[in-house]
């Protein structure tokens, strides 16, 4: 009789403490969750273009930056670095192999790119231009207003691989969320 009621009493002793425990645990996943949200929103954000110099140029673009993965005859599933921007008249995608101060990947030949989002809508666009004659993926004219237009119309994650003529494969997310209001502030 003695040992149940110790047992109980240190039971309720311990109550406050499990429920104070709990509660910790509920405001850290509530701020994980703020966190997370808030970076969701942010994905997308203004920026500066610079020169050679690294002075700003008074250009904006709205910019993107995740991970993926990329695959050539060499290797599979190595680290991909990706920035993605889109500014008033194009687009671009940077591709970095495994770190991201290496060149940008450039496209040689026709690079395909397909895009899925949330809603299962697909956009394939084929291009052969770089962004610059050393690194870079660009997207211009008709392609680049229908990239434009798919990013306006997709919620949530649209998911990206990008295939060239030699083999290579790269795969990323990115998150439409928060572009839309972005690039109307251009």
């Amino acid at each position: 009789m003695k040992r149940n009621l110790l047992l109980i009493i240190v039971v309720i002793a311990l109550m406050p403490l499990i429920f104070w425990t709990s509660c910790i645990s509920d405001e850290k996943k509530l701020a994980r969750q703020e966190a997370d949200s808030l970076a969701q929103v942010q994905a997308w954000e203004i920026d500066n273009y610079v020169d050679d110099f690294g002075d700003k140029t008074g250009k904006y673009c709205v910019k993107t930056e995740v991970t993926g993965t990329f695959s050539d005859s060499y290797v599979s599933n190595e680290i991909l670095y990706v920035e993605f921007l889109v500014d008033k008249k194009k687009s671009g995608i940077f591709l970095h192999k495994r770190d991201t101060s290496s060149l940008a990947e450039r496209s040689i030949g026709t690079v395909t790119i397909r895009m899925k989002n949330s809603n299962g809508k697909i956009l394939d666009i084929y291009t052969t231009d770089s962004w610059t004659n050393s690194e870079g993926i660009a997207i211009w004219d008709k392609d680049y207003f229908k990239l434009k237009k798919f990013l306006k119309r997709s919620v949530g994650k649209i998911r990206v691989v990008i295939r060239d003529e030699y083999s290579s494969s790269y795969n990323f997310t990115i998150d439409a969320t928060g572009f839309t209001r972005e690039f109307s502030l251009l």
